[in-house]
């Protein structure tokens, strides 16, 4: 068997003809070609003529259209007939010229930002690949010095492009461009550097008024950024107020509506990409409202007797800050007077927002006994409230009796002390068994609000007052209490 390659050289794009002929058999030959073991079917054209020894010669000749793929394809001429049981065969490789073709193209590649890496972008083609060129945006990537490799920066070499300790700046797209002796070819590589979120801009504080609504908006940079890298939080459990969150890549508005007084606290915005740790900034907020006096904190009624000082004490929560105006009967106590012998008014903020004024009135006389007002305000509004100097009196009875953790012999008392008319006042306990025996009598030391009953007999009732002295005189008792104690 014969065979030739019509075509001396065989190029990308064009047909390359293969001939082969057989020599001389009796009875004819057919042939047969094959492709890297695949039959080609009807890809041939064959014709006979005469041989030597009356035999017959067949000619096949084939036309492949080539493309990069067939470099280095074998192709198979095979011979035979059907007497003998056996064939002969011819074999040809193609080396097909073709310019640079890159396996991938437009492949993406993340990586963290200060980590090191490297990309293979080997491209085929006949003959070998022998130059790449790297850019971006236009301009070259230096070669890659083996004395400089550790150095921060993109380098390449050949068809590597090496990343070390990258940066956020170079994210982009890297262009690669192969060359042979047939042409060139160019495939392109996207960087993308993760990097932290980093919040760069917060409200950092707002002061609203009571009842409007307030909005807080923080900004973040980083690397990737969605919709729920930032978040709110407090940094205290109080308040609850109503919050709605509009919120975009890089960009989040919290809205806190119906400000009161209890969401006056710090929140904090949160920005997690998922990569390195959360970036946290704060943001005050100022809620602004008119003054309220503490009332349950106040003792609105002083006692004092001629000659001696009293001492009033106001105090309010408000924001901004609270100042306070006193009169008497009607007729303003006014601040030029506040280191009066008769006056002294001094005024301070004792923590937060809560804001103390004392009345000092000394050398007391009959004219200074009545009523005194407490003004507190501020730009938001005002509070009032009055005060009484009275004279020292005998005090008024306790409150709030009650008995808890009753047993089968004893009972805890509890009361809250009434106004003590000036003077120290002391208690004294009133107690009859089954309404019917004597009455039990129990001095109680100064300043306590509670007693342990004990000693008493099981399944009892017992029927408890309670009065209160000073040195003036004594109180009424309060209205009884019953309790039972427990029976076996």
């Amino acid at each position: 068997m014969n065979g030739t390659l019509m075509l001396g050289e065989c190029w990308f794009g064009r047909e390359v003809n293969l001939e082969c002929w057989s020599g001389s058999s009796n009875p004819v030959a057919y042939i047969v070609w094959w492709k890297e073991g695949s039959l080609l079917k009807d890809q041939h054209q064959s014709q006979t003529v005469e041989a030597a020894h009356g035999g017959t010669s067949t000619r096949s000749r084939i036309s492949v259209p080539v493309t990069s793929a067939d470099h280095r394809s074998r192709f198979t001429c095979e011979a035979k007939n059907d007497v003998f049981q056996r064939s002969v065969q011819e074999h040809v490789i193609l080396n097909v010229f073709y310019a640079p073709v890159f396996v991938t193209s437009g492949k993406v590649v993340e990586m963290i930002e200060g980590r090191s890496g490297e990309v293979n972008m080997t491209a085929k083609g006949y003959p070998e690949v022998h130059t790449y060129r790297w850019s971006k945006s236009g301009s070259f990537i230096p070669r890659r010095i083996e004395s400089y490799s550790q150095l921060p920066g993109i380098t390449s070499d050949g068809a590597v492009l090496h990343f070390n300790q990258v940066s956020r700046h170079d994210s982009g797209a890297y262009t690669c461009v192969a060359q042979n002796a047939e042409g060139s070819a160019s495939a392109t590589l996207t960087l993308n550097v993760l990097y932290p979120a980093v919040i760069f801009n917060i409200t950092e504080s707002i002061e609203i008024a009571e009842g409007e609504s307030a909005q807080l908006e923080c900004s973040a940079d980083g690397n990737p950024l969605s919709e729920d890298t930032l978040t709110w939080r407090r940094q205290d459990s109080s308040g609850t107020p109503l919050v709605s969150i509009n919120s975009e890549p890089g960009h989040s508005i919290l809205t806190v509506s119906n400000v009161t007084r209890k969401d006056a606290h710090v929140l904090e915005c949160v920005a997690d990409n998922g990569v390195g740790p959360p970036s946290v900034r704060a943001a005050h907020i100022i809620v602004l409202y008119r003054p309220v006096l503490l009332k349950e904190h106040l003792q609105r009624r002083v006692a004092a007797g001629e000659r001696d000082s009293a001492e009033l004490v106001c105090i309010a929560s408000g924001n901004p800050a609270v100042t306070f105006a006193w009169s008497f009967n009607g007729s303003t106590i006014s601040t030029g007077q506040s280191e009066s012998p008769k006056y002294s008014v001094r005024q301070r903020r004792k923590h937060g927002n809560e804001w103390w004024s004392t009345l000092m009135v000394k050398s007391i006389t009959e004219g200074d006994y009545g009523v005194y007002t407490c003004i507190a305000g501020n730009q938001m509004g005002h509070d009032f409230i009055g005060f009484n100097i009275v004279k020292r009196s005998i005090p008024d009875s306790p409150e709030a009796l009650e008995s808890m953790n009753v047993s089968h012999q004893g009972a805890l008392l509890v009361w809250a002390p009434g106004f003590d008319g000036g003077l120290t006042q002391s208690f004294q306990l009133r107690i009859q068994k089954n309404q019917e025996a004597p009455l039990t009598f129990i001095h109680i030391p100064m300043n306590s609000t509670s007693y342990m009953l004990s000693g008493l007999d099981q399944g009892t009732s017992y029927e408890v007052s309670i009065s209160a002295k000073n040195a003036l005189g004594e109180s009424p008792y309060t209205s009884p209490i019953t309790f039972k104690t427990k029976s076996e």
